[in-house]
C-alpha cells in the first residue's frame, strides 16, 4: 500500500511538534527543578497534564511560578 500525502504530511508535522514540545519541556522543567517551583510532576518533565491539558498544565506553572 502506498502511504497518501496526508498522512505522510500528518506525520511529519507530528514528529515536528514532538520535537518541539521536548525542546520547550526542557527549558520549562530545568527552570522549575533549578529555582525549587513546587509543582504537580504532571505538569513538567514530559508529564501527561503537559500533553493531554497543555492549557491547564501552563496555566498550573504560571500560577506556581507566581506563587514562588
Amino acid at each position: 500500500m502506498k502511504i497518501p500525502k496526508y498522512i505522510e504530511t500528518a506525520l511529519q508535522r507530528r514528529v515536528r511538534a514532538a520535537f518541539n514540545f521536548l525542546s520547550a519541556d526542557d527549558v520549562i522543567s530545568e527552570f522549575i527543578e533549578k529555582n525549587n517551583i513546587e509543582i504537580d510532576t504532571e505538569d513538567y518533565g514530559c508529564g501527561v497534564d503537559s500533553l493531554l491539558n497543555p492549557r491547564e498544565s501552563a496555566e498550573a506553572i504560571r500560577n506556581a511560578i507566581l506563587n514562588k
